[in-house]
């Protein structure tokens, strides 16, 4: 599927396969706090598998 999800005491990203490891598609920072925000994060795991357009989230950082 070459989609990941990285969780740490401070933020939760999603990454693919096919971008650098020190790169990711979206970040949470402070996540315990937003849990709808989590929602869509999984949500865009599952489209970026499925190759269907993003839901977007103004608390999720986008690096690109």
């Amino acid at each position: 599927m070459s989609v990941g999800i990285g969780v740490d005491e401070q933020a939760i990203v999603l990454t693919y396969k096919n971008i650098p490891a020190h790169q990711f598609i979206y970040r949470l920072t402070g996540y315990a706090q937003y849990p709808d925000s989590l929602r869509t994060l999984g949500v865009n795991a599952a489209r970026l598998v499925k190759g269907n357009p993003f839901a977007s989230d103004e608390r999720l950082e986008v690096a690109f």
